[in-house]
């Protein structure tokens, strides 16, 4: 609990804290990329695949808005994989 929130631990984490610290770029970038696939592969309505890069571009505002209005972030992504599971669904 104490890797997230910046506090020192009394064991060795080994590379963890470092994994921990690249995983919000790792995030970022596969849900641009992803996005913007979705976007150029025309599988779903190409507002889904903006929507989904837009969410995951919006998680940067997460550590200037602070623990309360962070939790307004995740809504443009549920809405975007409520989206492609309707498409995906509507297609079948």
């Amino acid at each position: 609990m104490t890797l997230f929130s910046n506090e020192p631990s009394t064991v060795d984490l080994g590379v963890f804290p470092l994994l921990a610290n690249i995983s919000g770029i790792i995030y970022i970038l596969g849900g641009l990329s992803f996005g913007f696939a979705l976007f150029k592969a025309k599988v779903f309505h190409p507002s889904v695949g903006l929507l989904l890069a837009l969410a995951s571009l919006l998680t940067i505002l997460a550590g200037i808005l602070g623990h309360p209005l962070d939790r307004i972030l995740a809504i443009p992504m549920g809405l975007a994989l409520i989206w492609m599971g309707i498409f995906s669904y509507q297609r079948q």
